[in-house]
């Protein structure tokens, strides 16, 4: 994603915790922050489904960024993977209206067979999979065996949508 695509996206975000999915059109945008509905239409060339899931995409990032930075001020490895263990598990917790955007995703993907939802959702998880794996690392635990980290990171991102 491009940076005028992801700062756009930034200020998406807010539209999306407040009204979901269906409240987040170029029009409730446009009206949010003053950009020309045919310019988002250029900038996201794949529709609202693009700036919906580039939006959704923001979000993730900005959230393993807040969880990279919670442990690296944590003061030691027990410190540390509590912060991770914490983060991961609770994350819809601390943000349950972006639960309930996924939960609509899967939703949609469900109902409407929207393969390109499907794959972008399919990409982030695996994003999640992977900064989970390098945040244990950070977080003091990469000497864990291969099979172990991908395991412990599958269930940690799996945990983070149900709980």
């Amino acid at each position: 994603m491009n940076s005028r695509k992801q700062k756009i996206a930034r200020m998406a975000l807010q539209i999306l915790k407040d009204r979901g999915i269906e409240g987040l059109t170029f029009q409730s945008l446009s009206r949010a922050i003053g950009l020309d509905p045919a310019f988002l239409s250029d900038t996201f060339s794949g529709g609202e489904r693009e700036l919906l899931m580039d939006t959704v995409e923001v979000a993730g990032r900005l959230w393993v960024d807040t969880l990279r930075a919670d442990i690296e001020k944590a003061e030691n490895t027990a410190d540390k993977l509590a912060c991770l263990a914490h983060g991961y598990v609770t994350g819809s917790e601390a943000h349950p209206s972006i639960l309930s955007v996924y939960i609509d995703l899967w939703k949609l993907v469900k109902d409407q067979e929207d393969d390109y939802v499907r794959n972008r959702l399919g990409e982030l998880y695996q994003f999640y999979i992977s900064s989970f794996g390098e945040l244990l690392t950070l977080a003091g635990a990469g000497g864990l065996p291969r099979r172990e980290g991908e395991a412990l990171s599958l269930l940690f991102t799996v945990l983070s949508d149900v709980v």
